[in-house]
C-alpha cells in the first residue's frame, strides 16, 4: 500500500514540476483550448463546466478578452441573435465584488 501511495506522490510531484517549468506552454494550450471551444459552450454541459472553471481559476474572460464570446451563437452581438444572452458573457467571466 505504501508503495502505491509513494508512486502516486512521485507522479504528482513530477507533474507539478513539469507544469512549473513549462507554464508558458501550458498557458498557451489552455488559451487555445478555450478559444477553440467557445463556440460549443452551451452545447456540452461538461465543456461548459470546464471553461467556467478555467475562467474562474485564471480570472479571465475568453481566451484573450471578452470579445472572444462573439464566436458563440448565444453570446454574439449580431442583430440576428435573439438570445437573452446576446452581447453578454458567461457568469464565470464576472469577478466577485470584494466589498
Amino acid at each position: 500500500f505504501s508503495v502505491i501511495i509513494g508512486t502516486i506522490f512521485t507522479v504528482e510531484l513530477v507533474a507539478g514540476i513539469l507544469a512549473f517549468v513549462f507554464q508558458d506552454t501550458v498557458k498557451e494550450h489552455v488559451q487555445k483550448f478555450v478559444q477553440d471551444n467557445i463556440s460549443a459552450y452551451r452545447d456540452d454541459i461538461d465543456l461548459q463546466n470546464l471553461i467556467d472553471a478555467v475562467q474562474k481559476y485564471m480570472q479571465c474572460c475568453g481566451a484573450a478578452d471578452p470579445n472572444d464570446w462573439n464566436r458563440n451563437v448565444y453570446f454574439n452581438c449580431s442583430k440576428e441573435n435573439t438570445s437573452r444572452e446576446r452581447c453578454g458573457v458567461p457568469f464565470s467571466c464576472c469577478l466577485p465584488d470584494p466589498a
